[in-house]
């Protein structure tokens, strides 16, 4: 199948420069869904993934190919080779435009001028703990709120929980301030006397 592809390539262009189509003919064949696959494209087998593509390819891509007909497949994979050169060349402008917004990127964090937002929090503020899982079987956790107690040095806080007072010893990084919570009564938090101070 793949060199009767080759062959009408060969035919309709230069026959002396086949291998510059090889690579257009092979992603056609590679992305498309096959019905002797299961549907899936071969692809997807080795990936695990679905290729991502623009629109306009992944209508056609997801028609499945029938590899019992060789003509009807070579046609076809003629086809989607010709959409490939076409869309390609856009794919590649936006991979240099991603990497030049990149090395911009990385000439700013490494020129020295560069200062990284702090996060800055204050006795009293209420923030949110990151829990991380220790394994993949671990269900996800929820928010839990917490109560700045102390700010300590070299930054970590040390917010205490709920009404039993407990207090968790952390870094910054690992907290989120909680937007509209600031100073308000709650009924879950012991209140001091320079919650009233306002």
């Amino acid at each position: 199948m793949m060199k009767k592809a080759l062959r009408k390539y060969c035919v309709l262009y230069n026959r002396t420069q086949w291998d510059a189509f090889l690579p257009w003919i092979m992603m056609g064949y590679r992305l498309s869904r096959h019905t002797s696959l299961g549907g899936y494209s071969p692809y997807y087998l080795l990936y695990r993934r679905h290729p991502v593509v623009g629109m306009r390819i992944r209508d056609i891509v997801s028609e499945p190919i029938d590899l019992d007909s060789p003509v009807t497949s070579a046609r076809i994979l003629r086809d989607r080779a010709e959409l490939f050169k076409t869309a390609m060349p856009m794919a590649f402008d936006n991979l240099l435009i991603a990497q030049h917004r990149d090395t911009e990127r990385y000439a700013v964090v490494r020129s020295g001028d560069f200062k990284p937002k702090m996060k800055r929090f204050e006795e009293g503020d209420y923030v949110y703990l990151r829990q991380q899982s220790k394994d993949t079987m671990e269900l996800a956790k929820g928010r839990i709120i917490l109560r700045v107690k102390q700010l300590l040095g070299t930054g970590r806080l040390l917010p205490e929980g709920r009404s039993d007072g407990k207090t968790i010893k952390d870094h910054v990084e690992n907290y989120l301030r909680r937007v509209g919570m600031y100073h308000t009564v709650t009924p879950w938090f012991p209140l001091s006397r320079d919650d009233f101070a306002q």
